[in-house]
């Protein structure tokens, strides 16, 4: 397989190879986990993702987790 194709396969179908994969990823966590603690990891995962888009975005935590964490020495 050619570079320029891999590159016009991820250009043009990204969004169906991510929704399989992340497809993949909830399939697996509900068989090792089960139904609830799967849901739970697929929340927490979540809400992880969130905060380290923000974090990336902002450079700093929301101020709700700042409350949360003690304060710096």
């Amino acid at each position: 397989m050619s570079r320029e194709y891999i590159y016009y396969i991820l250009d043009h179908h990204l969004g169906k190879i991510l929704g399989v994969f992340i497809g993949l990823v909830i399939a697996l966590a509900f068989i090792f986990f089960g139904f609830w603690r799967g849901l739970l990891f697929i929340v927490l995962v979540g809400i992880g993702f969130y905060l380290g888009d923000y974090w990336d975005k902002e450079k700093t935590l929301p101020i709700k987790i700042k409350r949360l964490l003690p304060p710096k020495k």
